[in-house]
């Protein structure tokens, strides 16, 4: 089953490459890598050319209009029948698809799963941190008809989701008048 793995890609010349490297070292390998560079200033293309001759790799480039435009734009682009997303600072465990395939396989009534996350800064200015720092973050985790634990607030982190193209589709993606809680909106429809 291919699985079509969106990276929208603002500025991120800092972090891309290791996200990027995460997705090659997925113990599940059909995939295809969708990268959005939605209107970067920085240096984000220079880092992303050395990978454009894989074939796994499908760059598209827009002008900057927002995350949930980059990624409608991702899905629209894509040929996988599952969707998974990714931050361009974020990087998945090695064994993340093959696991998140595994339930699909094992569930087809499920439409979405998503999965716990460890939180990284790393010397940040705002937080004026000397070295990268993790944190964990306690939280509930949810299966079934989730809505009503949507409604109190938004535990779902996107670059741990992975969904069914028909179900994104059904929902109309994300709704790109957003900038900021654009995915707990579609967690939510």
């Amino acid at each position: 089953m291919l699985v079509s793995i969106i990276i929208p890609a603002y500025n991120a010349e800092k972090y891309i490459k290791e996200s990027i490297d995460s997705i090659f070292n997925q113990t599940y390998k059909n995939l295809e890598i969708i990268i959005v560079n939605d209107g970067s200033t920085d240096k984000t293309e220079e880092v992303i050319k050395p990978y454009l001759s894989n074939p796994q790799i499908v760059y598209l480039k827009e002008e900057n209009g927002g995350i949930s435009k980059a990624r409608n734009f991702g899905i629209k682009n894509s040929h996988g029948e599952l969707m998974a997303f990714m931050d361009a600072d974020d990087i998945s465990a090695p064994d993340r698809i093959k696991k998140q395939i595994s339930f699909f396989e094992k569930n087809p009534q499920y439409g979405i799963v998503y999965s716990d996350f460890l939180s990284f800064y790393d010397n940040d200015q705002l937080f004026n941190f000397k070295k990268t720092q993790f944190y964990t973050y306690k939280r509930n985790f949810f299966s079934g008809d989730i809505f009503k634990e949507l409604l109190k607030y938004s535990f779902i982190k996107p670059s741990t989701v992975m969904i069914r193209k028909k179900v994104i589709d059904a929902m109309g993606g994300f709704d790109d008048r957003f900038r900021d809680a654009e995915d707990w909106d579609l967690w939510r429809r």
